[in-house]
């Protein structure tokens, strides 16, 4: 067997051994039934790489102790296989195979990355969202947003938010449809009908810390965190005709260090 990385693995690739590190691991299920229908996990390896593995969800108890979290491994006895572009995760072609006669073997995980990133330009957020075709059927693209987010994404990073801008408005309304997307667990409402002409907050700004800095748009509730003070309670003190002009309470915001922690 020969030893491979992920870049080099193509679907016609056999008896080679590969060494990653296990970054996330999950039960997928079908949407919106929520139907479990297979065990999969990331695999990272010494590249900056990531590739899928699938196994089937009859085995999760023989795999999901076997393959922790932050542990590498030499991988042999896998096959390679074409991705499919149902609840894809990565833009990588090829997925991994797992089987009963697939080998881990344990081997240190310094050298390996902490985390994977996969960033698109804003202009192409549209194209990876599930769209129906002329037959009604779902094509769901690599996911992203909070899909991405939740599989890819566990650290704490402390930054400074540098400053705000608000092109349109620093509030909106909620503007719910008859029945909310969500259910709402906790609101200064009770009535359906004041829920839908909430004050909410919705500003943009910029956070950097000692290697980056990006923009990040701020929604209620947690923008009442970072700001200390709730839109509501805003919008009744200054009663804005002008939602541009954004109250000195959500600019002092600017130049505070804070710790964001993403999932």
């Amino acid at each position: 067997m020969e030893l491979s990385t992920i870049g080099e693995l193509t679907k016609t690739s056999n008896n080679k051994i590969l060494e990653a590190k296990v970054y996330r691991k999950w039960v997928a299920k079908t949407l919106p039934q929520m139907t479990p229908y297979s065990f999969c996990c990331i695999l990272l390896d010494r590249e900056g790489n990531a590739i899928q593995a699938n196994m089937n969800l009859k085995d999760i108890n023989y795999f999901n102790p076997k393959l922790q979290i932050g542990t590498a491994y030499r991988i042999s006895n896998f096959i390679c296989e074409p991705t499919s572009n149902y609840q894809q995760t990565l833009e990588n072609k090829i997925s991994l195979r797992f089987g009963k006669y697939t080998s881990f073997d344990t081997i240190p995980a310094a050298t390996f990355p902490d985390h994977y990133f996969e960033f698109i330009s804003y202009s192409q957020l549209e194209s990876k969202l599930p769209k129906a075709d002329e037959n009604n059927k779902m094509h769901y693209p690599t996911l992203t947003g909070n899909f991405l987010l939740y599989l890819a994404i566990n650290l704490n990073t402390i930054t400074s938010l540098i400053f705000l801008f608000c092109r349109l408005h620093w509030i909106y309304k909620a503007m719910y449809e008859e029945t909310p997307p969500l259910a709402i667990r906790k609101a200064p409402f009770e009535d359906a009908s004041q829920e839908k002409l909430r004050n909410r907050y919705k500003f943009k700004g910029y956070i950097t810390d000692s290697s980056a800095t990006a923009p990040l748009t701020f929604f209620t509730p947690a923008a009442d965190k970072i700001t200390g003070h709730h839109c509501f309670n805003l919008v009744e003190k200054y009663q804005p005709t002008d939602p541009t002009k954004v109250p000195p309470e959500v600019l002092a915001t600017e130049g505070k260090t804070c710790v964001f922690q993403f999932h």
